[in-house]
């Protein structure tokens, strides 16, 4: 099965995608929630594979002979939004109370690292659970 691979960056207004694997440089998509810029990214695909054959170009080598239903797409996280964001978050207390190494939370804040789904859904989680104890006392 091939694989390419796509770099999700949370915003305020939604989530921003782009594709990291090299033949797809430039490929970009956007999405209100998680699920839509999921979709929209395949989506986006398919509309590439369709300009590539309606101009009689080769397809990409990562695109060619593949169905895009069954392409896998590896889907990590650039946090540096949220970090910069809430830049009056302690990054070690935050990364103790979500169990995630504080060196590998700070390499997300730089942008160094990326995380995985399982990690974003982890921060996130974290994230909105510290939003509901603040709404819970005021």
């Amino acid at each position: 099965m091939k694989m390419v691979h796509a770099v999700i960056e949370p915003s305020k207004d939604g989530y921003g995608l782009y594709y990291s694997t090299p033949s797809l440089e430039g490929i970009t998509s956007f999405g209100v929630t998680l699920d839509e810029v999921k979709e929209n990214a395949r989506i986006a695909l398919k509309e590439l594979i369709e300009v590539y054959t309606d101009n009689g170009e080769t397809i990409p080598e990562d695109l060619s002979e593949v169905d895009i239903e069954d392409l896998k797409i590896k889907f990590s996280f650039d946090l540096r939004y949220y970090f910069e964001r809430y830049s009056y978050l302690n990054l070690t207390e935050f990364a103790k109370r979500i169990n995630i190494n504080s060196s590998l939370l700070r390499q997300y804040h730089k942008g160094l690292a990326f995380s995985s789904e399982s990690q974003f859904g982890t921060i996130r989680k974290g994230l909105q659970h510290i939003g509901k104890e603040l709404e819970a006392v005021l």
